[in-house]
């Protein structure tokens, strides 16, 4: 008889009188908890796409210094080749104005 009232007999009203001030007591720790998710899923979104702007900003710099290189050969070929039309002019009129003997 006595295993009989120690038995707690739970109802509906009984379960939600029991449980309310547990999930007041744990609603401000859960939302802590949330608020703390979201702001590192956050964080970590904008990490990433931060990665990702830092590879393309990469590329383009590397593409630039392609583009001055390639620039600079082909100024340094113009020097050369307007040289070299300059020598081979200076040797043309040279070689008109020798007579033959």
């Amino acid at each position: 008889m006595i295993a009989n009232r120690c038995r707690l007999h739970i109802t509906r009203e009984n379960f939600v009188w029991w449980t309310t001030p547990i999930i007041r007591d744990l609603a401000g720790p859960f939302e802590t908890v949330i608020a703390t998710g979201a702001a590192a899923l956050v964080a970590y979104r904008l990490g990433q796409s931060q990665i990702s702007v830092a590879k393309t900003q990469a590329e383009i710099a590397e593409r630039n210094w392609q583009t001055s290189n390639e620039k600079i050969v082909l100024e340094l070929f113009e020097r050369r080749l307007a040289i070299y039309e300059e020598i081979r002019g200076v040797i043309g009129e040279s070689a008109q104005a020798v007579r033959p003997i």
